[in-house]
């Protein structure tokens, strides 16, 4: 089980785990509560709840397969983003950025 954190474009935590991406709904005490970013338009309700960047609590199932692309673009962007917050030239950003991109999701 992998998980990856970025952040959406407006700098809110995502969480990523196997392809499907989650956006922090709201923090108790040490627990952070996660809703799955296409809860609506999948009316796919899961939730997990971490704890110290472990996730110690899954609420529901998928009822579908993730997409891996939608993890992999949400993950160039933050890239771009943070890298383009210490540097100048645009160029290099893009090229950083998808030189670490699948071949499957550019094509």
């Amino acid at each position: 089980m992998s998980i990856l954190f970025s952040k959406t474009g407006k700098g809110k935590p995502v969480l990523t785990e196997n392809g499907y991406d989650y956006i922090e709904e709201r923090t108790y005490e040490n627990k952070v509560y996660w809703r799955y970013t296409q809860c609506n338009k999948q009316k796919c309700n899961v939730e997990l709840h971490t704890t110290n960047n472990t996730i110690c609590h899954r609420v529901g199932d998928h009822n579908h397969a993730p997409n891996p692309n939608t993890s992999e673009i949400r993950r160039c962007r933050s890239e771009i983003r943070g890298l383009s917050k210490t540097t100048m030239v645009t160029h290099p950003i893009v090229a950083t950025s998808i030189t670490t991109t699948s071949a499957a999701m550019l094509s």
